[in-house]
């Protein structure tokens, strides 16, 4: 019997590395992957009892591209950030602001996560926090009364917490978590997520995978490049400009062990693992025959760097 997968997916996949980092297995997407979690809202405000908004829609985006079409279930819930910048571990187990959202879901098939590729956005979860129970909400608002002017300002976080797992295996969970930050009315102005994402080859956007050797684009209009504020302890104040990045995964050979060998990715290969604005990416197109059961896909996951983003899917063969 295989032993328990557990992978957590730091914010999500904060992994270290250089921009110009060689193919690690990580962009390589095999077996069930949770890509990126994605909230309508990345920033909320909190003045200290109420939640606005007090809902945020939280879209997985998923792949299980050799599951064949099995069941699978998903689980979300949400609680106070433990402290997983000082090296706590990103759950809610044993955390008393820990509120279940849903337990043992059925993820239901939409029209780009279908067998047999299943990789692709999985229905919305709505997220209402302010469902938390009373001692929960009491606990949070004693954080935010406690919390510096600067804290209060550039944000708490809290964790949301998906889990999904093939029906009957609960052991097999894959865990990832999207910290959601919650700040005064005083900062007026929240983040958002980047949008307009596109994968553009000679300046316009690819429709499938190419099927020659090829520079590629993550594109993003410069204005999403969020120009934001961070308060000091003293009380002065910092102008930042968001760096924008994008991750690129591509479906791979089902054979871990040959993820970063070119000569044995049916789907082809990219010579950077993530880009910034305006820096290109080489596609290598496969050097055996690409697979004719399922389809190849691409996606980009472009995020900014206080929570934001957005995700685009390609396809080609096999694309529900």
């Amino acid at each position: 019997m295989k032993s328990p997968i557990k992978i957590f997916i730091i914010g999500l996949l904060t992994l270290a590395g250089c921009s110009n980092e060689k193919l690690p297995k990580f962009n390589v997407i095999q077996g069930l992957r949770v890509l990126a979690l994605e909230s309508d809202v990345p920033e909320i405000n909190f003045d200290g009892a109420t939640f606005t908004p007090s809902t945020i829609n939280l879209t997985p985006v998923v792949s299980d591209v050799y599951g064949a079409g099995r069941t699978l279930k998903f689980n979300v819930e949400f609680c106070l950030d433990p402290g997983i910048s000082l090296g706590a571990t990103p759950n809610c187990i044993d955390n008393p602001t820990r509120t279940v959202v849903s337990s043992n879901q059925t993820v239901v098939a939409t029209g780009t996560f279908l067998a047999p590729n299943y990789t692709g956005s999985l229905t919305a979860s709505a997220v209402d926090f302010s469902t938390a129970s009373g001692t929960a909400l009491a606990i949070i608002a004693q954080k935010f009364a406690s919390a510096t002017a600067a804290q209060l300002y550039n944000g708490i976080n809290l964790l949301v917490v998906f889990e999904i797992y093939p029906d009957g295996e609960t052991s097999s969970k894959i865990s990832s978590f999207k910290r959601i930050v919650f700040s005064s009315a005083t900062k007026t102005t929240k983040n958002t997520n980047p949008t307009g994402l596109e994968i553009r080859q000679s300046g316009s956007e690819i429709t499938s995978l190419p099927s020659v050797e090829s520079t590629l684009e993550a594109y993003l209009p410069s204005a999403q490049a969020e120009n934001y504020l961070l308060l000091n302890k003293d009380g002065s104040s910092i102008s930042k400009t968001e760096v924008l990045e994008t991750t690129w995964f591509l479906t791979g050979p089902e054979d871990v062990s040959c993820s970063k060998k070119k000569e044995c990715t049916p789907d082809g290969l990219f010579s950077m693992s993530r880009t910034r604005l305006g820096e290109m990416n080489t596609f290598y197109i496969p050097q055996v025959s690409v697979p004719t059961t399922r389809g190849r896909v691409l996606m980009g996951v472009a995020r900014d760097d206080r929570g934001g983003i957005v995700s685009k899917r390609y396809c080609t063969g096999i694309c529900p």
